[in-house]
């Protein structure tokens, strides 16, 4: 019983990710620059990033996609430029690229001694190498 319960649970969890697969490709396609009128001259990096969340969120995505208007160029509110926006996520990957070697090896720094392992009991011993 409760291995068929699994099965089915594993089942729909499949089935729920191939539909978010396909639906990532027509979003990727289609419906990204309409939701997100900045995001419509992105690279593959950042598409590759968020396809992932596109899975995941998939019928999210597709009621704010069938709800969506088609903005203008003139529509979509840019505060920040497509190209600030691209050089502040340079300076946080240079960032994260110094800092997190520096967080590693402060890590090992600080961690307690290893203890060593205990002895086997006397009827455990390893067998002797020839």
């Amino acid at each position: 019983m409760l291995n068929s319960v699994i099965e089915v649970t594993l089942l729909l969890l499949l089935a729920y990710a191939i539909a978010g697969a396909l639906f990532s490709v027509l979003f990727h396609w289609r419906g990204l620059a309409r939701l997100d009128g900045a995001a419509a001259g992105a690279g593959w990096f950042f598409r590759s990033i968020i396809t992932p969340g596109i899975i995941l969120f998939w019928p999210l995505l597709a009621r704010q996609w069938l709800q969506a208007t088609v903005p203008n160029r003139a529509q979509v509110d840019e505060t920040i430029s497509t190209e600030t926006l691209r050089r502040l996520h340079q300076w946080a990957w240079c960032l994260i690229v110094l800092l997190v070697p520096l967080i590693l090896a402060t890590a090992l720094l600080v961690r307690p001694p290893l203890r060593t392992l205990p002895s086997f009991p006397a009827g455990l011993e390893s067998p002797a190498r020839p």
